[in-house]
């Protein structure tokens, strides 16, 4: 799932993503966030292999993931559970688990800060 503002930049790689997206929402809240008087266009995304390279190919860092080149606000769920949300303009990331081997795997990520 991730959120765009319309620019050059952002409609080029929404013409990327297109065989991707299941869904497009007007929406006023999301993981994460809460507008307050408008709404954002919300993309749902069918996630494959083939996606997951697109996106890491586009941006070095996942806070990176900003407006307007980038989609904001990118969340990854589980099982139909939210299990990564970010708000990459206050550099914040959630990862969800209770899965003792994620929790793990997760600590060895380097730069990874966790409370």
């Amino acid at each position: 799932m991730g959120i765009r503002t319309s620019s050059k930049s952002s409609e080029t790689l929404i013409e990327e993503l297109k065989p991707y997206i299941k869904e497009i929402k007007k929406q006023d809240e999301w993981p994460g966030t809460r507008l307050f008087g408008h709404f954002a266009d919300v993309y749902y995304f069918d996630c494959q292999q083939e996606l997951k390279e697109l996106l890491i190919s586009k941006a070095d860092r996942l806070y990176q993931w900003m407006q307007p080149e980038l989609l904001e606000d990118l969340c990854f769920f589980k099982s139909k559970e939210e299990w990564l949300i970010t708000i990459a303009h206050e550099n914040l990331g959630v990862i969800k688990t209770t899965d003792r081997n994620e929790i793990l795997w997760i600590r060895e990520i380097e730069g990874i800060m966790i409370y």
